[in-house]
């Protein structure tokens, strides 16, 4: 029996014949890890892993015929565009593709998985139900946004990876997961208390990684809720508003000082000055250098 974990480089290799064309590997993702893979019609040998696998299949102009087993119940499937299979940690898989198969493939961390669920459901007691060839459009549109992030570089930054993982983690308990669980609503936001601590935070910390794990501990709530409470009281998600604040920042530091562009962008929490420029050109509709012409310097 193989045992893969995905958190190693070269764990693929394992079970396919040629490596994925596209890997998180190196992108600092937390609790998730992404492939992209074109495969010719091969053989997958029995293997547990110790992550929850989701493959998304896509871009293929006919179904794929393919021979799957999962946790020992063997299926014949005909998959298309768009179609899921989970396979959850230490279920054993196995699979004949007779066809070229277009994947995408994400690993997930079980234990962050269980911790996402709500504050009523025990995150030991968390299990995901294993999943021969379906649709799931939700699935699909997730990991399409996953492997653009990946190819922009991580262009959102990391708190847009965390609100996609959660929404991922979330959407797999409430639908697959062995014991049902209902998403409460809130129709309120974040108390006035909690939101000040958070933004007070945001505020002091836009150079560094900010993680939306933090920002819901200093709210004292589930990441999940966090994020829907922070948008039903600021009008937009936690990454678009911390993005928009580093925008301002640089901003100011453009007006106010001669720091070069690359300075600023790491001052503000971008990974370099072209990070910094497509975010500044997408929301002030210039770029830095002439946002910086074109404003008079505030003489201190």
């Amino acid at each position: 029996m193989i045992n893969l974990n995905y958190n190693n480089k070269d764990t693929s290799l394992q079970v396919t014949p040629i490596p994925p064309l596209l890997s998180s590997y190196r992108a600092g993702w937390q609790n998730m890890c992404l492939q992209y893979h074109d495969q010719p019609p091969h053989d997958i040998s029995s293997h547990i892993a110790s992550q929850h696998k989701v493959v998304i299949f896509g871009t293929q102009n006919n179904p794929i015929r393919a021979e799957r087993s999962l946790d020992g119940y063997r299926r014949e499937e005909q998959i298309i565009n768009g179609d899921i299979i989970i396979v959850p940690v230490s279920v054993t898989h196995s699979c004949r593709s007779n066809d070229r198969v277009k994947a995408i493939v994400l690993a997930l961390n079980p234990v962050a998985i269980a911790n996402i669920a709500p504050d009523e459901i025990n995150p030991d007691l968390v299990e995901l139900t294993p999943q021969f060839a379906r649709s799931d459009p939700l699935l699909h549109q997730i990991g399409l946004t996953l492997k653009k992030e990946l190819e922009l570089g991580t262009f959102h930054g990391s708190l847009y990876i965390n609100a996609l993982f959660n929404a991922l983690a979330i959407h797999l308990i409430h639908k697959y997961g062995l014991k049902k669980v209902n998403i409460e609503q809130y129709l309120d936001g974040l108390s006035k208390v909690r939101l000040d601590r958070v933004l007070e935070f945001i505020d002091e910390n836009l150079e560094n990684q900010i993680q939306l794990i933090d920002l819901a501990s200093i709210a004292g709530i589930n990441q999940y809720y966090f994020s829907r409470l922070f948008k039903k009281s600021m009008g937009v998600p936690p990454y678009k508003y911390v993005t928009e604040q580093r925008i301002n920042q640089a901003k100011q530091l453009l007006k106010q000082t001669d720091l070069n562009v690359l300075d600023i962008a790491i001052a503000c929490g971008f990974t370099h000055s072209s990070h910094l420029a497509r975010h500044f050109k997408r929301l002030v509709g210039i770029s830095p250098q002439v946002f910086r012409k074109n404003s008079s310097k505030i003489v201190l």
